[in-house]
């Protein structure tokens, strides 16, 4: 949540984190040191997360924001998105 290589992983890591009995009862503890949370995963549980977590910076025009955000939800089906605005200057 609060390390930027792990912000929008958080919820393959932790996916109970949210919950409301684990805010209370150890929210105290987070956020995680990731380095630990690494070690302590299976290899198999490693191995899941690496095929399954889609890194892909894709430029578009804003107009074609829905259709983009659908493609992406047919291909991948992982969220959250993270989408930004961006200029881009034709200097000839």
């Amino acid at each position: 949540r609060h390390d930027r290589s792990m912000c929008m992983t958080m919820g393959t890591v932790i996916p109970f984190g949210n919950k409301p009995w684990f805010r209370y009862t150890m929210g105290w503890m987070t956020p995680p040191n990731m380095v630990m949370l690494k070690s302590l995963r299976r290899p198999t549980d490693r191995e899941k997360s690496i095929r399954e977590q889609v890194w892909q910076d894709a430029g578009f025009p804003a107009e074609r924001l829905t259709e983009s955000v659908n493609k992406s939800h047919d291909l991948f089906e992982i969220y959250p998105l993270l989408c930004y605005p961006c200029k881009i200057i034709d200097n000839g």
